[in-house]
């Protein structure tokens, strides 16, 4: 008969530890991979040059040599990657005593599923942070990630993606006005008109119902008129970890919010040392941040 030890304890938990880590980060479904733009990195930072597009083209004459422009550089971005990581110990005694329950992975409120859950609660926390910090944190182009003041390069204009103290209430015409701005006065570093069509709507969720009834309303919210409502139908996205009052919209087509993956998660066990316990443990790198403003805009309501 095989004597009962330390690692044949760790081996017989494990295979279902491991589906219930798996089980535990599925509790509830990402939200930050919605928003984010999720990549894969392979060093310590990613950097991002500010590179200004090149103008429209220019009439020329017959038998003239090209017309040629030059690039204008801009500021730098450079995400690091940071590790994060979590463990349980099941002790001899413990496992001796509670076989079911070490088996369930019910180790006194700290076992795999908590595992599994406390890593997603982490990302989507670091996630929204990067927005919660962005009407404050100095950003790559010495203002925060939403102002009034974004520079440029290549001119010296300045542009703004912050909706002003009396546009930031989700309502039909702050909306208009916000999609009208993102079309007309986002611009590159050369200062073109860049397009930009936002396609997504994030928001805190005390703001989740006022602004599914602004998109999602046939007719204009909170009226009695008859004026039906013409905002494109966009999606609507909800971050539970966004500060309350904070909305933005989003235009998918640009790389912004970005997350990097550079190990992604790795759950085993290992004895612990000079004792008869196991620990469980989860451990992940990865860099979030934003490498660029456009293709957003919004507001934190009363601020």
């Amino acid at each position: 008969m095989a004597t009962l030890n330390r690692e044949n304890f760790a081996n017989l938990l494990w295979p279902n530890y491991t589906k219930l880590i798996g089980e535990g980060y599925k509790l509830k479904p990402e939200q930050y991979s919605k928003v984010f733009k999720v990549l894969k990195s392979r060093r310590a930072f990613e950097r991002f040059l500010h590179m200004g597009t090149l103008p429209p083209w220019r009439f020329n004459n017959e038998g003239n040599t090209f017309n040629e422009s030059e690039k204008v550089e801009g500021p730098e971005v450079t995400i690091y990657m940071k590790r994060v990581d979590n463990s349980f110990v099941i002790t001899h005694e413990y496992w001796m005593d509670n076989q079911k329950e070490a088996m369930d992975g019910r180790v006194e409120g700290r076992g795999p599923v908590e595992l599994g859950d406390g890593l997603r609660k982490k990302l989507e926390e670091v996630c929204a942070n990067v927005i919660n910090d962005g009407f404050t944190k100095i950003g790559y182009d010495g203002v925060p990630l939403f102002a009034t003041n974004h520079p440029l390069a290549g001119t010296t204009e300045t542009v703004s993606n912050l909706a002003p103290v009396g546009e930031s209430a989700i309502t039909n015409d702050n909306m208009e006005k916000a999609f009208t701005k993102m079309r007309t006065s986002q611009l590159s570093e050369t200062g073109y008109r860049l397009q930009v069509n936002p396609d997504t709507m994030v928001v805190s969720p005390d703001l989740q119902f006022q602004a599914l009834r602004v998109f999602r309303s046939t007719q204009i919210a909170g009226t009695d008129w008859n004026d039906k409502n013409v905002l494109p139908s966009i999606k609507v996205i909800v971050m539970d970890y966004l500060n309350p009052g904070i909305w933005f919209l989003k235009d998918s087509s640009y790389e912004n919010l970005v997350f990097y993956w550079r190990e992604k998660p790795i759950f085993n066990h290992i004895q612990i040392q000079n004792t008869m316990d196991v620990k469980f443990y989860g451990y992940a790198r990865f860099g979030v941040g934003y490498i660029n403003w456009r293709g957003l805009y919004g507001a934190k309501i009363g601020a």
